[in-house]
């Protein structure tokens, strides 16, 4: 570094200085300290390792304790079609492919379905075998049967301790003993009879290695199973277009989760069929009831013909009332259709008026219907079903019947106002018809009812053979409607758990640990306070800087000492040659005779400064007295290893000795000390006093330079009247000790005190992190405290790095 450069960038601007600490105070929080956030990310790197390290142990935890689950489904298309095409007959369902996934969907949920199931399957008892952490379900794979008749419900859903003792006997404990009670030794094939239930046990799978591992199994009930399976079954659409849904069934057990999405496909296909079947015979056994009726009509008017033709000999109309009569038999063909279907609305108010009677799901005459009687229908299937499950008494059975109530009493109303609608119309066409009658007052009037009953029998005819083909149809499509089911996928056996994703948790855990990580680097440094390079010292502050001192990696020192003697050619010892170099520059005449230094709280380093400047000031050949101000916690005669004596400067200052009688050599040529002496009560008074003002001059006469050691600034004023009258002031900081409130301390004495030829030692420097040269020494100390309580535990001390 060039000299110019040197002088350039340690002479004191003071307006550069305020407008530095402004920006320092207002936008310092607000930037990215790079020196900061490596040594903080350094001093908390042994945490992340941890953090990490355990997340990543957390996760092998979870990975490892809990219990895996697995995931069977199958595909399956539903397509319901009718073979009644075979012969001959076109589609007459009013939806003949039941593209109705969502009620498909519905009935595979419905418990009523679930209970088929259950019966399909060994459920009845649950069988566990207990590891140190985890319990195994042996699922068509327990050492023994259960063989039971319960009395009591109570013990339904609870665990029966067993352990085998060999092939022959075992051990029970019943669930109303408690965990702890005493088991009871039994035999395999006897019969255990209790208040609560008979049970009987055999022995089946049985291995050696069942013998004295703990088992339990559970009685099941109903309730449990269906929820067990409500909980464990999911059906969704798999594909819309195609008809084709996926049924999914998760299970701690691998074989068991297939085995239901086997069972459930084989009760499905039976039990779906059966319930397609119900709609076409309830239409069936609606066309037989109109048949009966349609026919017993044809039958009077052909016994009428017959005695008309009898009695009068011809059956001939007139040729010229043709023209009214037509117009008279229109009418009476709409008038007969409306009066069918008012006989058609009689028979449909009468069914839905009986709370006994089924009530079919659609009317061909009258689609209107369709919607209400397939609500109506579908209660009254619901109700059936939870008729075979629960009591009638049931909240669930009464609830289902007051829906069952609103229902028909809102297709009542329908029918009610149908039948209103429809008998103003025959009122209408009865009053039409009255007028087209008075034309024919000259027919007789048994040629008049032959030809209308005639016209009735023809209308009753053609209704007949009508509904005779409609029932072939429905009877045909009975017999030839079937379920086409295919399983598209069939059951799958899963070969590795859905749960828990050992590499998702993994991923989890690792993630998590480095967000930990993130977390307490981010807290550590917005907590982080101190100083800890010369780029950090800067921006804080706009002071020169003389230099940087490296840590001492020597061995730890209990006391401040002086260095440099021993190690003449070592880092530290160059550090502070080139601290002595650049104050050649502070001054341009380059004499600078008088130093002071001190710092904000005891503990930076500026009694060891002081020391080993002095010794590098010495080593060039001038001679130096280092002179000890603190008289509150004299340090000096500690770096030359000497005990205080009882004459120093505090007897100088209050004459009771001289300079000459005081002054003390050191092992280094040129280098001499002035020890405080006896602590005085008084140390601020004794500087104030024109004795100081003699003593510095007599210490110029004799020696070339000379620095004192004053007493911290931030805890004392002490420093403040030495710092005046030297012609160099130096305030030491220490890395990661001392706080950044220190430098808008030191700028607030600088500005105070007008002390713009200050300069700076930053002391404890790492020298792999900051720029120049820094120090540190293996002890600290507190002001006015006992020497002992700077020291802390190993776990202080890492908690604070």
């Amino acid at each position: 570094m060039s000299n110019d450069h040197y002088r350039a960038r340690i002479q004191p601007d003071p307006t550069a200085a305020n407008t530095e600490i402004q920006g320092t105070e207002n936008g310092l929080l607000d930037k990215v300290d790079g020196d900061k956030i490596q040594s903080v990310f350094r001093k908390s790197l042994i945490w992340v390792l941890l953090l990490v390290i355990g997340s990543v142990s957390a996760s092998y935890l979870v990975v490892r304790y809990t219990k895996p689950l697995y995931q069977s489904y199958s595909d399956i298309k539903l397509n319901f079609k009718s073979e009644a095409s075979i012969f001959g007959f076109s589609n007459f369902s009013d939806n003949p492919n039941y593209n109705y996934l969502s009620g498909e969907i519905e009935l595979l949920r419905s418990r009523l379905f679930f209970s088929q199931v259950i019966k399909s399957l060994p459920l009845e008892v649950s069988y566990y075998t207990m590891g140190n952490f985890l319990v195994d379900e042996r699922y068509r794979d327990s050492p023994f049967e259960v063989e039971f008749k319960v009395r009591d419900q109570y013990v339904m859903d609870r665990k029966f301790m067993v352990t085998i003792i060999d092939d022959k006997r075992y051990q029970i404990v019943f669930p109303w003993q408690g965990e702890n009670g005493k088991p009871e030794e039994h035999r395999f094939g006897e019969t255990i009879s209790k208040n609560q239930l008979d049970l009987r046990i055999t022995a089946a799978n049985m291995r050696r290695e069942f013998y004295g591992q703990p088992m339990y199994f559970i009685l099941n009930s109903e309730n449990a199973l269906l929820n067990y399976i409500s909980s464990n079954l999911d059906v969704r659409p798999f594909n819309l277009n195609a008809n084709t849904i996926r049924i999914t069934f998760t299970d701690h057990h691998r074989q068991k989760a297939r085995d239901m999405v086997n069972a459930i496909n084989t009760i499905y296909q039976s039990y779906t069929q059966d319930q397609k079947q119900r709609a076409n015979q309830q239409k069936i056994e609606f066309l037989n009831d109109q048949l009966e009726q349609t026919e017993t009509r044809l039958d009077e008017y052909e016994r009428y013909f017959e005695n008309f033709t009898i009695s009068n000999k011809t059956a001939d109309l007139n040729a010229d009332l043709r023209g009214t009569i037509q117009q008279i038999v229109q009418l009476d063909t709409v008038l007969m259709q409306s009066r069918s279907m008012q006989k058609a609305l009689n028979r449909l108010f009468t069914i839905a008026l009986d709370s006994a009677g089924t009530v079919p799901n659609q009317m061909p005459d009258f689609p209107q219907f369709n919607e209400a009687l397939g609500t109506l229908h579908e209660l009254q299937l619901e109700e059936e079903r939870l008729l075979l499950s629960y009591d009638p008494r049931t909240l669930t059975v009464r609830r289902l019947r007051q829906d069952l109530q609103v229902a028909r009493e809102a297709l009542l109303d329908q029918v009610e106002a149908q039948k209103e609608a429809l008998d103003d119309e025959i009122r209408g066409l009865v009053r039409r018809r009255s007028e087209l009658e008075k034309t024919f007052v000259q027919l007789p009037a048994k040629g008049t009812e032959y030809n209308q009953a005639e016209r009735f029998y023809k209308l009753y005819e053609e209704f007949y053979l009508s509904l005779m083909q409609k029932r072939a149809e429905f009877e045909i499509a009975q017999a030839g409607t079937t379920t086409e089911f295919v399983v598209l996928t069939s059951a799958t056996m899963p070969a590795a758990p859905i749960s828990p994703n050992a590499i998702f948790i993994y991923g989890i855990g690792f993630i998590g640990g480095l967000a930990l990580s993130l977390l307490l680097v981010s807290i550590r440094y917005l907590l982080h306070n101190k100083i800890t390079g010369l780029s950090e010292l800067e921006k804080l502050i706009n002071v020169p800087v003389l230099g940087s001192i490296p840590v001492y990696k020597g061995e730890k020192l209990a006391h401040t000492r002086m260095i440099i003697s021993k190690n003449p050619k070592s880092s530290l010892s160059e550090a502070f040659r080139s601290i002595r170099t650049n104050m050649e520059f502070i001054s341009a005449d380059n004499d600078i005779k008088t130093i002071a230094a001190t710092s904000t709280i005891s503990g930076e380093g500026k009694t060891f400064v002081c020391a080993n400047l002095g010794g590098i000031i010495a080593l060039s050949g001038q001679k130096v007295v280092i002179v000890d101000l603190d008289m509150r916690r004299p340090r000096i005669h500690l770096a030359f290893e000497e005990e205080n004596p009882l004459m120093g400067t505090s007897t100088i200052l209050i004459r009771k000795h001289t300079v000459e009688e005081c002054i003390r050599p050191t092992s280094l040529e040129n280098l001499s000390y002035l020890p405080v002496g006896p602590v005085p009560p008084n140390p601020s008074e004794l500087l104030l006093g024109n004795t100081f003002d003699e003593m510095l001059k007599e210490l110029k006469e004799q020696f070339d330079v000379i620095i004192f050691d004053t007493p911290p600034i931030g805890l004392v004023t002490d420093a403040v009247l030495v710092m005046k009258k030297v012609d160099l002031p130096i305030y030491v900081f220490r890395a990661d000790y001392s706080k950044r409130a220190f430098a808008k301390t030191l700028d607030r004495i600088r500005k105070v005190n007008k002390f713009y030829h200050l300069s700076i030692v930053l002391n404890s420097i790492k020298t792999n992190r900051s720029q120049g040269y820094g120090y540190g020494y293996g002890y600290t100390y507190g002001y006015y405290e006992d020497q002992n309580s700077g020291s802390k535990s190993w776990l202080k001390r890492i908690l604070r790095k």
